[in-house]
């Protein structure tokens, strides 16, 4: 460009020629035109993906009817957990315990029940995570990890160590070699944490230790960090306000950063009314405090609040919504390259959908209620979850 300005400038100068200067002007205005319709072409040639059928499920757990004594129906639930085998555990509020279900949703038992003793939960489910022998790992108020055997039976409890005395635990995860990761928060320190153990819980090695941004209790607004793993066992954490995930080695080895550019939301008091448990629009509870304690600068939504690793493909999901009330998916490869993009239903606070095993699992937050959709906020869903649907995928490259 600066050549053709030169050109211009000495023709005009040598011939007084505003033929040539208007040739010169035709020239700058065409290729200004084609910068920018290349640029439009790349980011439109980035195909939109449908990732599922979604009339076509191929099970659903908690469907059933209530009159039928043998059916496991669910009044709420939020957490699950999806083994490398394909097994599923749900949480099972009504009788406090875990249920486990095989990879076609099959029943086969439970974990725990509800009491105060070795095994049982006194005050709802901690986070779990199964890994790939059936063994049972649950996080627990009092800073231990408990641990059930394959059969459902109880078996230890671990404390957990004192350098994260002061934390609680927030996400448990475990990879395809069957070490424990766990993600908790301080408000004491004000930190949030990543740290891998063994399987049996006795060595752990902090892999990531940040900052907690506000507000301090963590998964309020969606502020709780995500991750994943590759077949190669290679950990993918989100910084979530900031589009930027960080890719660890099994040895806890800085890999890369990936950051992307992201236009965020600001954050609006009509974002935090909800369809709660008992299926009523109301604001969530704790709303005042959280914008109290937002300055300006922090009063935005997170640009993402979930990643999902299947084989070389990397999901990450976006708060962005479609006109449907779904959230933007960004289809990476594993070179960060953009592949394609899609939507889905998902909860901004849980994350209740996710892919793996060529598989969508969610819960059943989605709904065609076009009304509820303008009464609701970007934290809600739009129905009270109390199934779990699993979808097979459909191929990228398709």
């Amino acid at each position: 460009m600066t050549g053709i300005a030169h050109y211009l400038y000495h023709k005009t100068q040598s011939h007084s020629d505003y033929g040539n200067l208007m040739r010169a002007l035709k020239i700058i205005l065409i290729l200004c035109t084609l910068t920018t319709f290349i640029l439009c072409q790349s980011q439109n040639s980035i195909p939109y993906l449908h990732l599922i059928d979604e009339e076509n499920p191929s099970f659903i757990i908690g469907e059933g009817d209530i009159h039928d004594p043998t059916a496991r129906l669910y009044k709420y639930i939020i957490q699950y957990y999806v083994d490398v085998n394909g097994n599923i555990y749900i949480e099972n509020i009504q009788e406090r315990a875990i249920d486990k279900y095989d990879n076609k949703g099959n029943y086969l038992f439970s974990f725990g029940k509800k009491g105060q003793g070795p095994g049982e939960f006194p005050f709802g489910i901690p986070p779990f995570a199964a890994n790939s022998k059936g063994f049972l790992y649950v996080g627990s108020l009092n800073k231990k990890i408990m641990i059930f055997n394959p059969d459902g039976t109880y078996r230890d409890e671990v404390n957990f160590p004192e350098e994260l005395k002061y934390h609680f635990l927030a996400k448990i995860k475990i990879d395809y070699a069957d070490r424990i990761y766990v993600l908790s928060y301080s408000t004491k320190d004000k930190e949030i944490t990543v740290s891998r153990f063994g399987s049996d819980l006795n060595n752990y090695k902090i892999i990531n230790n940040a900052e907690a941004r506000p507000p301090t209790a963590i998964g309020t607004h969606g502020d709780r960090p995500d991750f994943d793993f590759d077949q190669h066992n290679n950990l993918y954490l989100t910084d979530n306000y900031d589009y930027t995930i960080y890719v660890y080695s099994p040895q806890g080895q800085l890999l890369r950063t990936f950051t992307q550019k992201f236009k965020k939301k600001k954050i609006i008091p009509e974002d935090f009314i909800h369809l709660n448990e008992k299926g009523e629009i109301s604001e969530l509870s704790g709303t005042d405090e959280v914008l109290k304690g937002l300055e300006d600068k922090d009063r935005f939504w997170p640009a993402v609040f979930g990643i999902d690793i299947l084989e070389d493909d990397i999901y990450v999901w976006t708060s962005h919504q479609d006109k449907e009330g779904k959230f933007i998916i960004d289809i990476y490869d594993k070179n960060f390259n953009k592949k394609a993009k899609s939507s889905f239903y998902n909860h901004i606070r849980f994350k209740v959908a996710q892919i793996q095993k060529n598989k969508l699992y969610t819960l059943n937050i989605g709904s065609d209620d076009k009304e509820l959709k303008k009464k609701v906020g970007l934290i809600s869903g739009y129905n009270t979850p109390c199934e779990l649907l699993v979808y097979p995928l459909m191929p990228i490259d398709r």
